[in-house]
């Protein structure tokens, strides 16, 4: 499928520089109606929307960043609307971490740091513009730059020189152990923008499982912004239950330290080392051996060692698995 031309006004864009880890998943446009050659992808127009041409646009001249200094142009909107790579990604990327999110979480005093961590120094995520300011300062953002990304992603005009004391290094960047891919979505048509609604995929670093999780968003016209034009005001995420199955034996490997053994409760907490392929087990996982002294003494004469623990799962949650109740323990041979 072939990614759909933007036709950018933002002058002198360069090709994507390849940052490590990034994966990012791209749609190709989608019009008035239902997409034939993808029936996942679907947009629709409400009977009372206005012509989003007829929505007031920002006004450099008001505005605390200086567009024409940076090189930006007003976004240059074709007739359809496509959810297209860079938007698609902030989406994605947004969605990891939070469950809620409106122009309030902007004001927030922890807001400035994540938007850095999250979308300037991440080792698994980038967009066009950032990849373009990187390569010509050596992986340089200044403060300025920052402003704008933020301003293009959130349509909140904020100060960053409060924490941006010199150019922050992009390349200096790190990652969390989450990934995430909207793969089908609906679009529909508002005053200002449109309302999403889609599916996305969740995996984590050293499991095979997938979650998934509904998200919802209101995308805002915002003819400045490097995020396709558009920025997110508001997101909401909810975890999707994974199917419900008839109940079987499942295990993983594990090991348990003296210091992770809840003398009173009686409840043990395993570091995961593996398991079956289909399980989303969390990193660390709780076992309540409350009700069997025979396992809760078997754990901690064992201490440190690798064990096997074998329990019963039948689907149905809603996140990472980090508790259960452990039906055998043994040592791994």
């Amino acid at each position: 499928m072939e990614t759909k031309d933007l036709n950018r006004s933002i002058t002198n864009r360069l090709k994507k520089a390849a940052l490590s880890g990034l994966i990012l998943i791209c749609f190709t446009g989608c019009g008035k109606e239902s997409i034939s050659d993808n029936p996942d992808i679907e947009i629709t127009f409400e009977d009372n929307a206005e012509k989003i041409d007829n929505v007031k646009e920002t006004d450099p001249s008001t505005s605390l960043i200086d567009f024409q200094s940076l090189g930006v142009q007003e976004f240059d909107y074709t007739d359809n609307f496509t959810l297209d790579e860079d938007l698609k990604s902030a989406l994605e990327n947004l969605a990891l971490s939070y469950d809620s999110f409106d122009e309030q979480e902007v004001q927030t005093s922890q807001w400035k740091e994540w938007f850095i961590s999250k979308y300037i120094c991440n080792s698994r995520y980038s967009f066009e513009y950032l990849n373009q300011v990187a390569e010509e300062n050596n992986g340089l953002i200044d403060v300025d730059n920052i402003n704008y990304m933020n301003y293009s992603l959130t349509g909140v005009e904020s100060d960053f020189s409060d924490v941006v004391n010199e150019p922050v290094d992009s390349y200096q960047s790190s990652s969390g152990v989450s990934r995430g891919f909207i793969t089908d979505y609906s679009c529909t048509q508002t005053i200002d923008g449109y309302d999403i609604s889609g599916t996305m995929e969740v995996s984590y670093d050293g499991s095979d499982a997938v979650l998934y999780r509904e998200i919802n968003a209101k995308l805002k016209k915002n003819p400045y912004s490097c995020f396709d034009g558009y920025s997110i005001i508001f997101l909401t995420t909810q975890n999707m239950a994974t199917p419900v199955t008839e109940p079987k034996l499942c295990e993983f490997v594990g090991g348990c330290y003296l210091d992770s053994i809840n003398e009173e409760t009686r409840v043990c907490t395993f570091e995961v080392f593996g398991a079956d392929e289909e399980l989303p087990m969390a990193h660390f996982v709780e076992i309540d051996l409350s009700d069997s002294e025979e396992m809760y003494n078997y754990v901690c004469e064992n201490a440190g060692k690798d064990m096997r623990i074998q329990f019963e799962y039948s689907g149905g949650v809603t996140g990472m698995i980090d508790a259960c109740q452990a039906k055998t323990i043994t040592l791994v041979e």
